[in-house]
C-alpha cells in the first residue's frame, strides 16, 4: 500500500469522525438528546459507520462537548496571574462553566462512565482533561508545599471541577447553576488556604532521662 493511499485513508477517517462530533454538536445546539443513529444521519453515514467510532451516542455526545468547547491550558490560563487561586478559578470557569451550559450532555457523559465501568473496560484515569489543567495551575506554587501536600491539594481541588462536581452540586445539593459554581469556588479558595496553611506535622520522639549507671565499686 503507498504511503499517500494509507494517508488518505487516515484523513478520511479523521474526517468521518470529525462529521459525527459536528453533528453531536449541531444536534445538541437544538436543544436535543441525540441517539448515535441521529448523529450518523445528520453526518451522511451510515449507523454501522458510525458504530465504529463510538460505542454509543453518549461517548460522541462526549466528545463533542469536552473537545469541541473546552480550552486548552494554554488558552485558560493566558494573563491569569501566578496566583494558585486565580488559575484554579480560571480553571473552574472553563470545565464547570462549559458543563454546566448543556448539563444533558453532562449527565450522557456520566452515563457513557458508569456503563464502561460496569462492562469492565475503563480505560484508566477520568480526569484526563481536567488534572491536566489543575496541574498547570498549580505550577506556580511548586516549591510552597511538600510534594506529597501538592498532590493532595491537586486530588481534593479535582472534586469541585468537572462532570461528578457538577452533578453533585445541581443534582445532588439540589443548587442553582449561580449557587453551584460559588460553591466549587469557594471550595477551590479553601483547599488552598488550608493547604497553604497546614503546617507540617514534625514527629519527634521524647528521651527520657534514664537514672545514672552505678559507679563500679573498687575494692578496699
Amino acid at each position: 500500500m503507498s504511503a499517500d493511499l494509507e494517508s488518505g485513508r487516515v484523513n478520511q477517517k479523521l474526517r468521518t469522525r470529525r462529521a459525527l462530533v459536528d453533528a453531536a454538536n449541531q444536534l445538541l445546539s437544538r436543544g436535543d438528546t441525540p441517539t448515535l443513529e441521529q448523529v450518523a444521519e445528520v453526518a451522511l453515514v451510515s449507523r454501522a459507520t458510525a458504530y465504529r467510532y463510538f460505542k454509543s451516542a453518549d461517548e460522541v455526545v462526549a466528545e463533542a462537548l469536552l473537545a469541541g468547547r473546552m480550552k486548552s491550558a494554554a488558552q485558560v490560563l493566558s494573563g491569569v496571574s501566578r496566583d494558585p487561586v486565580e488559575r484554579l478559578l480560571a480553571v473552574e470557569a472553563a470545565v464547570n462553566g462549559v458543563l454546566m451550559s448543556d448539563e444533558r450532555a453532562v449527565h450522557m457523559m456520566a452515563r457513557a462512565q458508569v456503563e464502561e465501568w460496569l462492562r469492565g473496560q475503563e480505560d484508566g484515569h477520568r480526569g484526563h482533561r481536567r488534572l491536566p489543567l489543575i496541574d498547570d495551575a498549580l505550577a506556580g506554587i511548586d516549591g510552597t508545599l511538600p510534594p506529597a501536600a501538592l498532590r493532595r491539594l491537586r486530588n481534593a481541588v479535582a472534586l469541585a471541577i468537572g462532570t461528578q462536581a457538577v452533578i453533585s452540586l445541581r443534582n445532588v445539593c439540589g443548587l442553582s447553576r449561580t449557587e453551584a459554581r460559588r460553591t466549587a469556588q469557594w471550595a477551590v479558595r479553601a483547599l488552598v488556604s488550608h493547604a497553604r496553611g497546614e503546617a507540617p506535622t514534625v514527629r519527634t520522639s521524647v528521651v527520657r532521662d534514664r537514672p545514672a549507671a552505678p559507679s563500679p565499686r573498687t575494692g578496699s
